[in-house]
């Protein structure tokens, strides 16, 4: 059975208020999972160094990536991903619905 982590990363930022990517991907690699959803994750935002984090725990897991941006600012992307050993393919990704107003 696929082992499967959801991990809320507030954009890398540790109870310390410590920034660091690698320290996220170290803690998913403990639970040696192989599916990871991940939320709050910020892509070429300056308040994070500009980094793509969800490519960078990618990387660090040798897993690939489909990232999901909530909010664009200009450049700046802030959102979910998920990440896999296992085979995938991206069929679809929209907004999900919101209420007018």
């Amino acid at each position: 059975m696929p082992r499967l982590l959801t991990y809320n990363v507030h954009r890398c930022v540790g109870v310390d208020r410590k920034l660091d990517v690698k320290r996220i991907a170290d803690v998913i690699a403990e639970h040696e999972p192989d599916v990871v959803c991940l939320q709050e994750l910020d892509v070429g935002r300056a308040r994070t160094g500009h980094v793509d984090q969800a490519s960078a725990i990618a990387q660090h897991l040798a897993m690939s990536v489909q990232f999901h941006p909530a909010m664009k600012v200009e450049a700046e992307l802030y959102g979910d991903a998920i990440l896999t050993h296992r085979p995938e393919r991206l069929v679809r990704a929209a907004a999900l619905p919101t209420l007018p107003g």
